[in-house]
């Protein structure tokens, strides 16, 4: 099967229109991933399948170097007046007064600029370091699916295309999937659309995509996106290029 024009074809089917999906397009899907939805994935497949549609991580952005940090410090309003002191208590030290005490009066402003500096970078350093190992912790999530006539409960990042994932009220799908079995099911998609209203799922309607959270409801669907490919992973990825293209235009 060639993955470019398998990726291709999940992507369509997950831009479905609402209430356009028919049981044919879910027949060809299951018959295509050859997946069993009332016993799941056979166990031996998962590797196969993870090598050819990808993985469900997207590697998360490193936090700030603390060099990075120290810079933004000294585009603080007050950093930049009491640079500005500086140089001109040093004109004058150096060129006209010519004393000791105006010699330290430089001194100290330097120090305090370098002290109030690095304190605020590593303050902020700190809180990044935590806030980064606290999201790896968070985004550990297990998940329940079906897997050789068994419900098993796995990491979320050990999905691939090709699950049965059973979904249920509190839940936040980790992948995008097809619904095949659903009981009124609703979806809050704020995260993605804006939108505040509960977005009801059925299997004319059946595409659940990552990100968003279950409010209603139960059933099970089959993982169609991961990682990158799936609805959030290319968010993620779009904000991630658009982030690294404003700080090249910085540089340059």
């Amino acid at each position: 099967m060639n993955k470019n024009l398998s990726l291709q074809k999940l992507d369509e089917l997950s831009e479905t229109p609402p209430g356009e999906f028919t049981k044919d397009d879910r027949d060809h899907l299951i018959s295509e991933l050859k997946v069993d939805v009332s016993k799941g994935l056979n166990s031996s497949r998962v590797e196969e399948l993870r090598q050819q549609y990808g993985r469900n991580y997207i590697e998360p952005r490193p936090p700030p170097m603390y060099l990075t940090l120290l810079f933004a410090a000294f585009q603080d309003t007050t950093i930049i007046m009491l640079l500005i002191a500086m140089v001109v208590q040093g004109v004058f030290a150096f060129t006209i007064e010519k004393t000791v005490s105006s010699y330290i009066e430089v001194g100290a402003i330097l120090a305090t600029i370098l002290l109030v500096t690095n304190v605020a970078a590593f303050m902020d350093w700190r809180k990044a370091q935590r806030f980064y190992e606290l999201n790896n912790k968070v985004s550990e999530i297990q998940v329940s699916v079906l897997r050789d006539g068994q419900r098993h409960s796995i990491s979320m990042w050990d999905i691939v295309v090709g699950d049965v994932v059973f979904v249920a009220v509190g839940d936040m799908p980790c992948a995008d999937g097809i619904l095949v079995e659903c009981a009124d099911i609703k979806i809050d998609e704020s995260s993605l659309t804006g939108e505040s209203d509960f977005v009801p799922k059925n299997l004319k309607s059946p595409v659940i995509f990552s990100g968003t959270s279950v409010m209603e409801g139960s059933g099970k669907m089959v993982v169609v996106g991961v990682g990158q490919h799936s609805r959030s992973g290319k968010i993620r990825v779009l904000i991630h290029n658009i982030i690294s293209l404003q700080k090249l235009s910085v540089h340059i």
